[in-house]
């Protein structure tokens, strides 16, 4: 709660709701539909012999680019430091579900309003996801490139991302990088309201994250990249939708002062 405290959100207030168990069974029950879509788009057109094809397809792309530095990442650092890279492995984990849960149920809790924007972008990037897992899937690279390791099953934690692990993540949606784009979003949305040094941090959230996701081996960097452009998407529909919910609220009032 000490970072609640540092967190000022200026103008917002925090929404009251009439019936806040509801409030809260529905959030629940929105993030399991999610959640069960998310697998359910695994395999649904295509077998992993396509993720693996349009793996491939990818590494050309990048490589004609002169952006396929994924490779040399890796070895960088497991030559410099493996413990590093096993350090990697673990924010891998830490900070995608365990960060943004952690995030969000502070923002439900101290400010509804902020909570509600910032879950309705990350629902909005979702959908725009899901809708390229089902139809472009992807392996990530180190099932493609065989100069990449797997390095959270090579040095641990091998718990995460084993086979026993398999039914709970989808293994080719590595394209866009959901990793990516909702620690995004998350860091344009709190760099706003924070000041100082905790600006300094949340800015390197999302450079980390980048970062973590393609020494680890679990994305390209055009998975980021593609992830970054449904972000600012996500953004620019939401605000539509905002502007668009406004102006009936303006018209709906200005025909209400008419009839009177």
């Amino acid at each position: 709660m000490k970072f609640c405290k540092l967190v000022e959100f200026k103008g917002l207030e925090d929404s009251k709701e009439g019936r806040p168990g509801l409030s809260h069974v529905k959030e629940i029950t929105l993030f399991l539909i999610c959640y069960v879509v998310y697998l359910l788009t695994r395999d649904l057109f295509f077998d992993q012999s396509t993720a693996l094809q349009n793996s491939r397809l990818i590494i050309d792309i990048e490589r004609s680019l002169g952006i396929l530095i994924e490779p040399s990442l890796q070895s960088w650092l497991l030559g410099a430091s493996p413990f590093l890279l096993t350090i990697c492995n673990w924010l891998y984990i830490i900070t995608y579900w365990p960060v943004i849960f952690g995030i969000s149920l502070v923002l439900y809790l101290r400010d509804r309003k902020s909570y509600y924007h910032c879950r309705n972008i990350i629902l909005i990037n979702l959908c725009m996801a899901l809708v390229i897992f089902v139809l472009i899937p992807v392996a990530p690279p180190f099932r493609s490139l065989p100069s990449i390791m797997d390095s959270i099953q090579i040095l641990g934690p091998k718990f995460y991302g084993g086979p026993e692990m398999s039914w709970i993540y989808n293994t080719t949606a590595a394209l866009p990088s959901l990793h990516f784009s909702w620690t995004l979003i998350f860091g344009i949305i709190f760099v706003q309201r924070v000041r100082g040094f905790y600006r300094g941090v949340i800015v390197i959230y999302p450079v980390l994250t980048l970062y973590i996701i393609l020494v680890t081996g679990n994305h390209f960097l055009l998975d980021a990249a593609l992830g970054a452009v449904l972000v600012a998407v996500s953004f620019c529909l939401q605000i539509f939708h905002r502007s668009v919910k406004n102006l009936l609220k303006k018209t709906a009032a200005k025909r209400e002062r008419h009839y009177w």
